[in-house]
């Protein structure tokens, strides 16, 4: 769900693994949240999405065809002309 919300979350319920009483609980919990908060996911999740790149870029995209496909390509045609 956190994923999903783009936001930090923190799940404090009976099977936590980490016990939130008295003065140290409470300082347990103030490092789960600064842990939750400046998790490096966050900056990944808000960015854009590959494959919603702007359009004047996708004409910028290198070409994913080496020679030895355009030399297959030469050899295709021809022997498909001697036949």
């Amino acid at each position: 769900i956190a994923l999903k919300a783009k936001t930090p979350w923190l799940d404090i319920n009976q099977e936590r693994q980490h016990p939130y009483a008295g003065y140290d609980g409470m300082v347990e919990l103030v490092r789960q949240i600064d842990l939750a908060i400046h998790n490096p996911i966050w900056s990944q999740v808000r960015q854009p999405a590959p494959w919603d790149c702007q359009p004047e870029l996708i004409g910028e995209l290198p070409c994913t065809r080496n020679e030895t496909a355009y030399l297959f390509d030469e050899f295709a045609c021809a022997t498909a002309h001697e036949c």
